[in-house]
């Protein structure tokens, strides 16, 4: 069964199946009526909440869809011993009322609930004081393994912050920090503990941010050392060919890492053939996300020779449709060269 949508996308009932319940842009009324719906016990292992800034028809029906501290009071409850039995809660761009404390919310089911396994929370302006809610919540909480808190203001404040926590943290294996305008310093804060002191962190995606080239040598020490990430995306990161060959001098020297994305970053030609040199020498990745190759045809096909290579283990590229700096479309360069590696269009390998 399918949830049903007026004209404006707004959520006019809920959808409940096997996998869970999904909302869209949800009233304060059917947000209470899913809360009550899990508070009978009915057992749904997953509850999706998507606000998606819809044009609202008039005042009434914006102030039906912004949701109250009440509603949110009423899902909190639902979320809470003994009632709950979920295991994902994804609350991405609650619409909200003044003054409702998202982060407050957000760290008072981390603190209560012991069922929630996957929190996902983007866009609910955190910030400095939001974060710390946040991450005081979680060091109580032994059952939690993946919080996506992307897109939240964090800045590198926020990305030491989380620093700091992963330092001792036990429990965290997936981390979304994607779009929260974290620089270099950030960066480095956070490769430093990663290099040395991560214990559980399998997954780190951190898209669309602002690693540069400041942050280049830890985040190279971090891949060549740490032996339990398996997955790092730093698409839109701003990397250049020089960033590249640090990464590759740290792929080179990693066995764990399966999954790496460098989508819509800066790599001329130059960068094409150091990535080439990875490819043939890795000795664990699996896949790779290159995006838009602006290259020359000839280090294309340096790609692909690479690819094909017998050292190679890279089994999946995703690209997305661009040029050679020659003219011809990458895509086509590189499904017509390369044999035992899928080449196949981006539509985003984020974690």
């Amino acid at each position: 069964m399918q949830p049903t949508f007026d004209e404006t996308y707004n959520c006019t009932n809920f959808c409940t199946n096997y996998s869970g319940t999904f909302l869209v842009n949800p009233s304060n009324a059917y947000l209470v009526s899913v809360s009550e719906f899990i508070l009978s016990g009915s057992g749904i292992p997953r509850l999706e909440i998507y606000c998606t800034a819809p044009n609202f028809r008039s005042a009434v029906d914006r102030a039906e869809h912004t949701l109250t501290a009440d509603s949110l009071s009423v899902l909190l409850r639902a979320l809470s011993p003994p009632y709950c039995l979920l295991q994902t809660l994804v609350c991405d761009y609650l619409v909200v009322a003044k003054k409702v404390p998202v982060p407050k919310f957000a760290a008072e089911v981390i603190r209560t609930n012991r069922s929630i396994e996957r929190l996902d929370i983007r866009g609910s302006n955190l910030g400095e004081e939001g974060l710390a809610l946040v991450l005081s919540a979680l060091s109580e909480n032994p059952v939690l393994v993946e919080l996506n808190i992307s897109d939240n203001k964090l800045g590198d404040k926020g990305a030491e912050a989380v620093a700091t926590f992963l330092h001792k943290n036990t429990t965290i294996q997936r981390l979304g920090l994607s779009q929260n305008s974290i620089g270099a310093h950030g960066f480095c804060v956070l490769f430093k503990v990663l290099e040395v002191h991560n214990r559980t962190l399998r997954s780190l995606v951190a898209y669309e941010n602002n690693a540069d080239d400041e942050a280049a040598p830890f985040l190279s020490r971090m891949i060549a050392f740490n032996n339990v990430v398996e997955e790092l995306d730093l698409a839109e990161n701003y990397l250049t060919d020089q960033v590249l060959a640090l990464i590759a001098n740290g792929v080179l020297k990693n066995e764990v890492l399966r999954r790496l994305d460098l989508e819509l970053n800066h790599f001329s030609d130059s960068g094409g053939r150091v990535l080439a040199q990875m490819l043939r020498g890795n000795r664990g990745l699996t896949t790779l996300g290159l995006g838009r190759i602006n290259m020359s045809e000839g280090v294309i096909m340096e790609l692909a020779e690479a690819l094909n290579s017998a050292t190679c283990t890279v089994r999946e590229v995703y690209v997305r449709e661009s040029f050679s700096a020659d003219g011809k479309e990458t895509m086509e360069i590189l499904q017509g060269a390369v044999r035992k590696t899928i080449v196949t269009e981006m539509r985003g390998i984020h974690c």
